[in-house]
């Protein structure tokens, strides 16, 4: 409450007017806070905010598929890039993780590990991996522009590249696909 949002817009304007950025972008803001950022910068000739880094996966669908977000980034432009969109591993297959992952918030997790078996044979049905449906779920959101991955091999790298050609096959249908098991449901 106490931030001078107008303030450090002209701070961050400064810096993309500058050169020493291209863009700016916000990381987990609330949907009022980025459209009254958007305000202000469109009222101030400043430059706007580009995209947003928020969670969004198959469990955690509703922040980002609410009226409010969808609205706000189809008036905007301001563009999507879901974080955690693999639940620290836990969409890929990875039950029990060997290091920390990002914050489960809601606790949705633990009930998803006991309906895996079944995620991973839809994603079988659909001739993929469980981790190409995950990544493909979010890549087909029209707002989407990258997703924040966490491979570290080659061959995670090359399985989450799958998720390409199975949303664009699938597009819009994968959000049904997945309904079931989103955790809101």
């Amino acid at each position: 409450p106490e931030l001078d949002l107008r303030a450090v817009l002209g701070e961050i304007g400064a810096i993309v007017d500058g050169g020493q950025a291209r863009m700016w972008g916000a990381m987990n803001w609330t949907v009022e806070g980025l459209r009254r950022a958007w305000e202000i910068c469109v009222a101030e000739g400043l430059p706007r905010p580009e995209i947003i880094q928020i969670k969004y996966s198959v469990l955690r669908r509703s922040v980002v598929e609410n009226a409010e977000w969808t609205r706000l980034l189809a008036e905007t432009g301001i563009a999507l890039h879901p974080s955690d969109s693999l639940e620290g591993g836990l969409l890929a297959g990875n039950l029990s993780p060997k290091r920390e992952t990002g914050s489960d918030n809601g606790g949705l997790r633990p009930a998803f590990i006991a309906r895996f078996d079944q995620y991973r044979k839809l994603a079988a049905e659909l001739g993929a991996t469980p981790a190409q449906l995950s990544l493909a779920f979010c890549l087909a959101n029209p707002a989407t522009v990258s997703i924040l991955i966490g491979a570290s091999s080659m061959a995670q790298l090359r399985d989450n590249a799958g998720a390409i050609a199975l949303a664009r096959r699938l597009g819009p249908r994968l959000g049904e696909i997945v309904a079931p098991f989103a955790a809101e449901n």
